[in-house]
């Protein structure tokens, strides 16, 4: 039996289910420093810098996690909790 709650809870995709849609994740590299510098202003944030792990969608910056602090940068224009939270439970089994 199904409750009023359990109707409205949404499973968090995996990283597997995210790159199936395109998104790509990698670690940063020295020429990824532009798109995190601009990501960071979007964000309002300070750049990352350290290890970083990127997540684009079709080519694009979204988000990205640092896996020395957990810190995340963003996009706020565009749906990004999804992406956040898997870029975060990878850099989390790092």
């Amino acid at each position: 039996m199904t409750t009023p709650h359990t109707l409205f809870r949404r499973r968090r995709p995996y990283l597997s289910d995210l790159m199936e849609n395109g998104v790509s994740v990698a670690f940063a590299r020295a020429s990824d420093q532009r798109d995190l510098d601009r990501l960071a202003a979007l964000d309002s944030s300070d750049t990352l810098t350290g290890r970083v792990v990127c997540g684009r969608v079709d080519g694009e910056l979204r988000a990205a996690v640092s896996l020395d602090d957990g810190r995340a940068i963003a996009n706020p224009f565009v749906p990004t909790v999804d992406l956040v939270d898997a870029l975060r439970r990878l850099a989390w089994r790092s």
